[in-house]
C-alpha cells in the first residue's frame, strides 16, 4: 500500500478539467490517495475522503473517475443515501435488495451522471469504466445462464437482471456494442426491462438535485409494484 503525498498525486492531474476539479474539491474535503492491491474505490468518513488505485490502473483517467463520485455528491446528489432513504419506507421491496444491488444500482447511476464531466475532458471514453473485456465476457455468460435458468427464483431474477441492463447501459454509454444482450433482456422480461430503461433514460446531469431525487422516488415505486405484482402470480402458478 502506497499513500501518495499532495504532490505525488499530482501526477494523476494531466487535464485541465480534472485540475479544476480536484481544486474545487480540495476546499472543502480532505482527499487522500492510495495505491494498493484492492480494487479502485473511494471511500468516505464525513469531509474525508480515500481515493484507492488499484497498483494495475495507475492511470489519471481511473484516478478522474473516482474523484467524479465526490464530485457528484458535492454538486448534484448522493444516490446511494436517496436509495437507501427510499428502500427504508418499502417492506416488501426492501426484502429483494441486498445491499450488492443498491450499491449497483447508486454505482451504475452515479456513473451517469460522471461520464457528462469525464467525457468533457477529452480522457478516453474507453477507459471511463476501467472495464477488461473478460468482464464483459463474464456479464454475457451470466446473461445466458438468467436466460437458461429452469428454476425460477424471484429474488435472484430481480437482482441479477437489475445489474445486468445497468451494466449494459453503461457499456453502451461509452461506445459499446451491446443491443445483443439488450434485446435478450428485453424479451425475458419487457416489465422490468422498461422500468429500467426509463430511469436510465429520464436520468441527467442537466437536471436539479431536487428533479434526479423524483426520478429515484419514481423508479423505486415502480420496482415496488413490479414485486407486488409478480407475487400474485407466483403463487398461483404453484
Amino acid at each position: 500500500m502506497n499513500i501518495l503525498s499532495s504532490e505525488e498525486t499530482y501526477k494523476y492531474l494531466t487535464n485541465k478539467i480534472c485540475i479544476d476539479v480536484w481544486n474545487d474539491l480540495s476546499k472543502r474535503y480532505n482527499i487522500t490517495t492510495i495505491e494498493s492491491n484492492l480494487p479502485s474505490h473511494i471511500e468516505e468518513n464525513g469531509i474525508n475522503y480515500t481515493i484507492f488505485i488499484n497498483y494495475s490502473q495507475t492511470i489519471p483517467e481511473i484516478f478522474f473517475h473516482e474523484l467524479l463520485h465526490l464530485y457528484i455528491i458535492d454538486q448534484k446528489i448522493h444516490v446511494l443515501n436517496e436509495l437507501e432513504n427510499l428502500l427504508s419506507e418499502k417492506v416488501l421491496l426492501s426484502s429483494y435488495i441486498e445491499k450488492d444491488l443498491i450499491f449497483s444500482i447508486h454505482d451504475s447511476l452515479s456513473h451517469m451522471l460522471m461520464f457528462y464531466i469525464y467525457n468533457k475532458s477529452g480522457y478516453n471514453r474507453s477507459l471511463f469504466l476501467g472495464y477488461k473485456q473478460k468482464e464483459v465476457k463474464l456479464l454475457d455468460d451470466k446473461l445466458a445462464s438468467l436466460k437458461n435458468n429452469n428454476i425460477y427464483d424471484l429474488k435472484y431474477e430481480f437482482s441479477n437482471f437489475i445489474h445486468y441492463q445497468l451494466s449494459f447501459n453503461q457499456f453502451k454509454m461509452i461506445g459499446g456494442i451491446i443491443d445483443e444482450q439488450l434485446q435478450i433482456l428485453k424479451s425475458n422480461d419487457l416489465y422490468l426491462f422498461n422500468i429500467i430503461n426509463k430511469i436510465t433514460s429520464n436520468w441527467s446531469y442537466n437536471l436539479s438535485t431536487e428533479e434526479l431525487r423524483k426520478i429515484i422516488s419514481v423508479f423505486i415505486c415502480d420496482l415496488d409494484n413490479y414485486i407486488m405484482n409478480k407475487l400474485p402470480s407466483l403463487f398461483e402458478s404453484e
